[in-house]
């Protein structure tokens, strides 16, 4: 017998009927709630499996009956002790007085509801259940369902844990279903495994098997003559049949008639009395079984600030929490019930409101190289927790606090909590300090739950409305000059009535339908979605008919109705003040919880634990990121905030980046389509990168001038950063990759340059070098004949009188090796040689390496080796046109057939007028070199595309897709133009962090709702997991002005998917469509992290300390001098010239190094 369970209890069962009408027959389905009670709290289920078996005839009922009748009287009298019976034997018997009726306990064929023949039960159940038993292979009129235990646990504590709800599809039925028997129990499968290669007496009284516990809500149960150990084989003879003997563990859910909406009650009181009892059968607020991973939480939604430590805040709803987990679940499910328990403000509010009584958030260290949840799915990431434990101790995050957050979409609630917290991590001094890692956080909520008290109040206040309704009704019965007593109808219209009340004259149907508004509210909170009652619509059609002259028996029914509900509170509250449920009692000992001694006694607080499930890297991207509204942080510990004003002149600076009214002019204000979008959308404000100096691109912006002068050279180094970066992280697998400055003395283009030559030669193995052609022939093997180094006076008088000492004598011997001049010359070589300083020539190979470093050389070669290798490593055919999409600034006006005729108005009112305005200047300065007039259309001052201002341009030669710039010229406009200097990778990245890095501003406007489906009955209305970020506009922020509060905002990158729906409303072909995903899609490598990417916009001001970041050394112009270069892929012997010569090895160095400042 199975130790490991002691008992098997079947909770519930729901038959949920649907008329197919197709085929006029009824649809059948079973849930089963149920639970298990362990004797040890720590038991291993394993190796134990769950089964349930349906029997849906009488006959299959009645063996049934019999098998589980007589396995339980073996296991209970122990029929087995001192080898009486075994269990073999007595299953034999029971084999033989079955198979009278039919063949039920074989262990196949057909397989036997008691069989344990592992291999059989997994094609008969390939999905958990079997289908349902012809008796062939499964027995006849029997459907099988098994499972491992540990797999359906939905919640353990103690000795009980509660089980998934069993959901079984029953055949097609034309009748009603006359006969329904459920067996259940658990059974050992470690035995049967070892036994599978001869499973002919794997049965479960043989191989372990607990009590099997049976229900029969519907038709016959079968009780046959006892067993003893006297007499252990006892065959069929019955004791007692009984019919529907666990009718009241079933609840039958139909489907109404189709006709139902225009269908009238006779007697509204008999609807009510249906709702309450289904409402009762078919809620169970004893336990909640099931605890599934519910939206109570929201996502957290963190971010870094500047000085590397966590900010973040998520929301809570109390409403939902408490909907599943209250005392009084329902009355959360309506939310006027919920408003009065949650913000107060009505008579029926309780003392102390139901609300979060305490928060506190933790962080735990995770080892990335195990398996943990990812997300709220179930999904598998490479992960997994450690501890906690001393060393890996769950460290509590010390400030947390109340966020106040409006939410512009949704009414002023206060089901929705949010809280925001701030993580340092410690300083290395503290004892929970935790250094760089992968951290996940939980949340640990405690909330009150305070129903009970509003249930009170609830019944005191329907008191008060059955008094009020019988008064009424008692009044105009008793009047015979208002009522016909021999038909019981007014004889004048409900509306022209009064009736004195408590000593007031009041208007009859008013009072009564204040009564019925009152009561609907209560009646709406058991009403499930869809099926409401409508009460109140009911009682004023009523007092319409036959000129209002009603029938005083839909008064008494309204009495009735509220007698109703107080028998149903009553009933509620009784499993928790069982001495007095109404609290009427003097004494307040006996109304407290404590007192309940119910089965339901709790507690009115409880704790709900949520692991958020994103993981947090400390570390990985220290000083690294893109900031794009903030310059500094806020010094109070919250998420970074900004006042309206603020944030105006950030959108202000921002255009003034692309926009210009020109010198002399006011400056450029975002007017018409260019409104909107300033608010919408920004590119980064600061760039942050290790070890260097804060871009701050807010600064290129020059004035009003309609030039913008953007630091090529820094970028240069900012993409030869970003690239360095993302080799060291996801190259070389450095943890927490780092930025090396070079020496100071090296000027800034040879900066550039050596950081760019350094990535190509460690990242691709390919090598720039400049050659030296040789002009001398290289010494070579001579296979003639040994030349002898002697030679006679007669060559060296041939050399004149200024001959020196032979060399080749001097040095290996020979002639005269030992005259005066030889040897003086060798003395003076020898001595030179001794005197030479050994240690300061060490470093002569060092000094020349350093100066050779510092040549002024062209960035524009290793860069376009760079970008091709990281951005775009297609290969392509360089004979043909570039057709390169991404870095091009004038693809996008081709793609939208964009002209210097049109693009004013495709700007301004036209295609792209919900566009970013980076793009929008990009497109005017990309398309036409002339003057554009822009936003003057309502009387202000209108404004240009501010150009960049290029120096080294091809404007002499331009031919293709040309752009205009600004010069020094004193002729402008027209502007002079240039090819495509984006396609420049040594420009190219100032004009995507310019143009195209752009990020759209949202804001929390609130969370959306699920679609309610046949399957989902449940109130799925603002799931805090699927919340509601809509663009930022001039609106939002007049709404946010005239409501007050701050708006939790965020910043995301645009996707090419977001461009598309910007120009949803355009006829674009399937060719534009394509290219404009392709010109928006994003470069992994150039998608840098962001500081501060959730932040608030506040109505009032907000004073934010600016921290001045240090400056670094001025930067020098770009030099371009690569045109003078050759690039060439092989060494040649010609020319004297250096030339750039390329190298590709087989492998990459794994070594890393950086250059930069």
């Amino acid at each position: 017998m199975t130790k490991l369970i002691s008992d098997i209890r079947i909770d519930s069962i729901v038959l949920e009927k649907k008329k197919d009408t197709n085929t006029d027959k009824t649809i059948n389905s079973l849930v089963v709630s149920s639970n298990i009670h362990l004797p040890r709290q720590s038991d291993n289920l394993e190796k134990v499996n769950l089964r349930m078996v349906f029997a849906v005839s009488e006959q299959a009922a009645r063996v049934m009956d019999y098998i589980s009748q007589r396995y339980n009287e073996y296991n209970n009298i122990d029929l087995g002790a001192d080898d009486n019976v075994t269990s073999t034997e007595y299953n034999i018997f029971l084999r033989q007085q079955t198979n009278k009726i039919g063949q039920y306990l074989n262990s196949s064929s057909p397989f036997s509801p008691v069989s344990t023949d592992l291999e059989a039960l997994s094609l008969v159940t390939p999905h958990r259940i079997s289908r349902l038993g012809e008796g062939s292979s499964v027995a006849k009129d029997i459907i099988i369902y098994d499972v491992a235990i540990d797999e359906i646990i939905a919640n353990r504590k103690n000795q009980i844990a509660l089980l998934d709800l069993i959901r079984i599809d029953l055949p097609e039925t034309m009748e009603d279903i006359e006969q329904l028997s459920l067996y259940a129990f658990a059974y050992d499968t470690d035995i049967p495994n070892i036994l599978k290669d001869d499973p002919e007496d794997n049965f479960t009284i043989n191989t372990g098997t607990t009590i099997i516990s049976s229900v029969t809500p519907l038709g016959r149960k079968t009780t046959f003559i006892s067993v003893s150990k006297e007499n252990p084989f006892v065959g069929m003879g019955q004791q007692k049949v009984e019919e529907n003997v666990d009718r009241d563990k079933l609840r039958i859910i139909e489907e109404l008639p189709s006709d139902i909406a225009v269908k009238r009650y006779t007697n509204i009181a008999d609807k009510v009395e249906e709702l309450f009892t289904t409402f009762q059968k078919s809620k169970n607020y004893e336990i909640n079984k099931i605890l599934k991973k519910e939206n109570y939480f929201s996502d957290l939604w963190l971010t870094r600030d500047t000085k590397e430590n966590n900010r973040f805040i998520f929301a809570f709803d109390v409403q939902a929490y408490l909907a599943k987990n209250g005392l009084f679940p329902f009355v959360y499910k309506n939310n006027e019930l919920a408003e009065i328990l949650i913000s107060g403000g009505s008579d029926l509010s309780p003392r102390k409101l139901s609300s979060i009584i305490s928060v506190e958030v933790y962080r735990q260290y995770v080892k990335t190289s195990g398996y943990l949840a990812s997300n709220d799915l179930g999904t598998i990431g490479k992960s997994s927790v450690k501890g906690p434990n001393k060393e890996f101790p769950k460290v509590l995050v010390e400030k947390i606090e109340k966020a106040n957050v409006n939410l512009l979409g949704l009414p002023e609630t206060s089901r929705i909590c949010f809280y925001e917290g701030y993580d340092n991590f410690g300083t290395s001094q503290d004892v929970n300090y935790q250094n760089n890692g992968t951290y996940q956080y939980i949340a640990e909520c405690t909330i009150i739950d305070n129903s009970p008290d509003m249930m009170r109040r609830l019944a005191n206040s329907m008191y008060g409305l059955k008094r009020s309704t019988k008064l009424i009704y008692d009044y105009l019965t008793g009047d015979d000059s208002i009522t016909d007593p021999n038909t019981g109808k007014l004889l004048a219209d409900i509306k022209s009535i009064t009736a004195p009340i408590d000593g007031e004259n009041i208007n009859v149907s008013e009072k009564i339908f204040e009564t019925v508004k009152t009561y609907d509210i209560f009646i709406g909170a058991l009403s499930p979605s869809g099926q409401a009652i409508e009460l109140e619509q009911y009682y004023q059609n009523q007092f319409e008919i036959n000129g209002g002259r009603v029938d005083l028996q839909i008064i008494k029914d309204l009495e009735n109705i509220i007698d109703l509900g107080i028998h149903f509170v009553y009933s509620k509250l009784e499993k928790f003040y069982p001495q007095d449920p109404f609290g009427r009692a003097d004494n307040p000992v006996v109304t407290g919880f404590a007192n309940n001694r119910s089965r339901s006694t709790r507690v009115n607080f409880s704790t709900v634990e949520h692991t958020f499930s994103p993981t947090y890297e400390r570390g990985k991207n220290i000083g690294f990121g893109l900031d794009y509204v903030f310059s500094s942080d806020n010094p109070n510990k919250i998420l970074n905030s900004i006042s309206l004003d603020g944030y105006n002149t950030r959108r202000f600076d921002e255009f003034k980046k692309y926009f210009s009214s020109g010198a002399g002019n006011s400056i450029a204000r975002p007017v018409g389509s260019f409104e909107d979008s300033s608010y919408a959308y920004l590119t980064a404000k600061t760039i942050r990168t290790p070890g260097r100096s804060t871009i701050d691109q807010t600064t290129y912006a020059g004035g009003n001038s309609t030039a913008v002068e953007y630091d090529f050279d820094r970028y240069g180094q900012l993409f030869a950063d970003i690239i360095d970066i993302e080799h060291k992280s996801e190259g070389i697998g450095m943890q927490y990759p780092t930025l090396t400055a070079k020496s100071n003395d090296q000027n800034t283009n040879n900066k550039i340059y050596s950081s760019a030559r350094t990535l190509l030669q460690q990242r691709f193995g390919v090598h720039i070098k400049e050659v030296i052609i040789p002009q001398f022939t290289a010494p070579r093997i001579i296979n003639d004949d040994i030349k002898t180094t002697i030679y006679n006076l007669r060559d060296k008088e041939n050399c004149g009188q200024n001959s020196g000492p032979p060399l080749i004598q001097s040095v290996i011997g020979g002639e005269d090796t030992q005259n005066s001049t030889t040897k003086t010359y060798l003395d003076q070589v020898d001595l030179k040689i001794k005197n030479q300083n050994s240690e300061r020539d060490k470093g002569d190979i060092d000094v020349k390496l350093r100066a050779e470093d510092r040549k002024d050389r062209s960035i524009k070669l290793p860069f376009v080796l760079l970008g091709e290798l990281t951005l775009d490593s297609r290969i392509k055919n360089f004979s043909t046109k570039d057709n390169t999409l991404f870095n091009s600034l004038t693809a996008l006006r081709q793609t939208l057939n964009i002209t210097q005729n049109n693009v004013a108005r495709v700007i301004e009112s036209g295609l792209v007028s919900e566009m970013p305005n980076q793009l929008k200047s990009m497109l005017v300065f990309s398309t036409t070199n002339s003057e554009t007039a822009l936003g003057g259309g309502d009387g202000s001052q209108p404004f240009d595309a501010c150009r960049p201002k290029i120096k080294d341009s091809d404007s002499g030669d331009a031919v293709g897709d040309l752009v205009s710039f600004f010069n020094d010229s004193e002729n402008i406009p027209p502007y002079p133009q240039t090819t495509d200097p984006m396609k420049n990778y040594s420009k190219f990245l100032a004009f995507w962090m310019n143009y195209r890095q752009v990020a759209v501003v949202e804001y929390l406007d609130g969370f959306s709702s699920l679609k309610q489906t046949d399957n989902n009955t449940e109130l799925l209305n603002n799931k805090l997991k699927l919340p509601v970020w809509n663009t930022l506009s001039s609106a939002t922020a007049q709404d946010l002005l005239d409501q007050g509060g701050s708006i939790l905002c965020r910043v995301r990158f645009l996707s090419s998917e977001d461009y598309i729906q910007l120009l949803a409303g355009q006829e674009l072909s399937t060719d534009q469509i394509t290219d404009i995903i392709e010109y928006f899609q994003p470069k992994r490598a150039l998608n840098l992290p962001t500081y501060n990417e959730y932040f608030y916009i506040q109505s009032g001001t907000s004073e934010v300390v600016q921290e001045q970041d240090e400056e670094g050394d001025a930067v020098n112009e770009q030099t371009s001098a690569a045109s003078q270069s050759s690039f060439v892929t092989e060494q040649t012997s010609a020319a004297s010239q250096s030339s750039f010569v390329t190298e590709q090895t087989s492998a990459a160095p794994q070594s890393s190094f950086v250059a930069g400042y």
